[in-house]
């Protein structure tokens, strides 16, 4: 696959960075971030300019520079990002991304306390000698030493694309150890949690002892402390709960399954039986699906008249929001719809970024006409494909395009961007008031959230979500692993209130479309079932919601 925008310009970003830590010369680093911008604002079909070799001809890329592209789309990587990379005290490009610092205030330490990675850095934090230095002062220290802190707590979890995929890898592992007679995934895994901080199995095995022996082969310093086997597996802790029996197996998958506070809630005191349906009898309790045994579940209206959801990936019809190379995805217009189409879509709607998001290639009025008619031709094939945007709110809560300009797309996602640091009423207000825009269609990720990596930004989102039912906008769950957003437990408060949703890979690439089965995982854990989504409309179902405010050309 060859690299987006964002991948070049990203690579660009690096050697600049890097140029900058050893004091190269500012001019040199200032064409490669000219460069950077150059690409990405391009309005043009870039990849067509990289497989003709003209990329010197767009502004801001020289004919120096144009190879180092050309080297990185072909490998992955560059000549010069590699030998500045090797130049580097290791570790040290760690320290660029860290709030408040940065590769020149890196240099600086480094050359003044040795600074070379977070390690160096957070004990010179502690030590008190960054205060010392001039640029730096105690409340800067301070906040640096909370962002290390944050990034060495978020690295004990893992998302959870990675967490399944962890976990597929080690039970091929486990399915060929002598003496293990059955194995099922508990835990965080199993309730479908957004992050992983261990991977849990319950066995049947002749020896929880032989488990321990055999699994050091790919465990890393296992123990065995009654009848539990712990370890790591890829840097993930493990615990691998030896069971002897079936009536043992399952106890112990329904206690490890739930935390301690859903089983204080249900009532559970130990209870033991051969299934979990029996006990759940035993419990006086209908048999609850692993992914909603939480607290939030149990405590909500729908645990009234409880039954499992219903929503299956192969409900979905429609394809919302994706991105393609008019902005900053990876693959082509058509290579996106035969990929949704492949994936069962009936319909595609593109939704690439507005003009506003000049950091991932926004569409331009010129951009958009352009987009409009390949999508024309397309559909004198048949092909069933409409062009949406993902619109900017702006800080004020406008979106970032006229009336004249919304009314022609067959959908609108609004989305926040930029400006994350307002307050909380400021931000709410600025969310409501795009919602209340006639031509707003989705709400994508309201919280603004990156899982390790970003909190979400102060909004008041039961009122987000009041105004969302209000208006006859739909809630969007993405499926981005790195999002999830929004965060199952206020799904349970906009079901309350009517919100319908869409569950939106927010697709970049043909292979990130599969992204849809997380965010179906997510929506299962409150209970939304396949007609609360309006991905699950047909054609015809779809254009009565597309045009329950203003009319939409579809």
């Amino acid at each position: 696959m060859l690299p987006a925008k964002k991948e070049i310009t990203r690579h660009l970003n690096e050697i600049a960075d890097m140029m900058e830590f050893i004091g190269e010369n500012v001019f040199k680093i200032r064409a490669f971030r000219n460069a950077s911008n150059s690409i990405r604002g391009f309005e043009g079909d870039i990849m067509l300019m990289i497989s003709e070799q003209r990329l010197n001809e767009i502004k801001g890329i020289g004919k120096g520079i144009q190879p180092i592209i050309l080297d990185f789309v072909s490998s992955g990587s560059s000549k010069l990002h590699a030998e500045l990379e090797a130049a580097l005290p290791k570790g040290i490009s760690e320290l660029f991304e860290i709030k408040g610092l940065g590769p020149k205030k890196a240099a600086l330490l480094f050359k003044e306390l040795n600074v070379t990675d977070r390690n160096s850095l957070i004990q010179a934090v502690e030590d008190n000698r960054l205060a010392e230095i001039q640029g730096f002062g105690e409340k800067t220290s301070m906040k640096i030493l909370e962002e290390l802190k944050k990034i060495f707590e978020n690295e004990k979890f893992c998302l959870i694309n990675k967490g399944f995929f962890l976990i597929n890898e080690f039970e091929k592992k486990l399915a060929s150890l002598k003496g293990v007679h059955r194995f099922a995934r508990t835990g965080e895994a199993r309730r479908i949690r957004e992050i992983f901080s261990a991977l849990e199995f319950v066995l049947i095995a002749d020896s929880a002892a032989e488990v321990k022996t055999l699994a050091a082969g790919f465990i890393s310093k296992p123990v065995l402390k009654e009848s539990i086997v712990e370890g790591v597996f890829a840097d993930m802790p493990v615990k691998l709960y030896i069971t002897g029996s079936e009536k043992e197996f399952q106890t112990r998958l329904f206690q490890t399954t739930g935390e301690n506070e859903f089983h204080q809630v249900i009532g559970y005191k130990g209870e033991e039986s051969d299934s979990e349906v029996a006990i759940f009898n035993l419990l006086e309790l209908p048999y609850i699906a692993p992914e909603n045994r939480e607290t939030e579940f149990f405590n909500s209206p729908y645990f009234k008249n409880y039954k499992p959801s219903d929503l299956k990936e192969e409900d979905f019809k429609g394809h919302f929001h994706f991105h393609t190379y008019y902005s900053d995805g990876f693959n082509s217009l058509e290579e996106m719809y035969k990929s949704a189409a492949e994936h069962g879509y009936q319909f595609s709607i593109v939704c690439d970024h507005s003009q506003s998001a000049f950091y991932a290639g926004g569409l331009t009025l010129a951009k958009i006409e352009k987009q409009r008619a390949e999508i024309e031709e397309l559909r004198k094939s048949g092909v069933m494909i409409f062009q949406g945007i993902e619109s900017d709110i702006l800080a004020d809560g406008s979106l970032d395009y006229p009336e004249d300009v919304l009314k022609k797309f067959s959908l609108v996602v609004a989305s926040v961007h930029s400006r994350l640091n307002l307050t909380s009423g400021e931000m709410t207000a600025r969310m409501i008031k795009a919602i209340e825009n006639p031509y707003t269609d989705i709400l994508a990720h309201p919280t603004g959230r990156i899982l390790l990596k970003r909190d979400p930004y102060p909004v008041d989102i039961k009122k987000v979500i009041d105004a969302c039912a209000a208006n006859e906008v739909a809630l969007e769950i993405n499926s981005n692993p790195k999002r999830l957003d929004t965060d199952w437990r206020f799904l349970f408060y906009a079901r309350e209130k009517g919100v319908r949703f869409a569950i939106n890979a927010d697709a970049h690439a043909t292979d990130q479309i599969a992204f849809v089965k997380f965010g179906t995982m997510i929506a299962k854990k409150s209970g939304i079932t396949a007609e609360e989504v309006i991905n699950c409309y047909d054609f015809n179902q779809f254009k009565t919601f597309a045009s329950r405010k203003v009319k939409r050309d579809l």
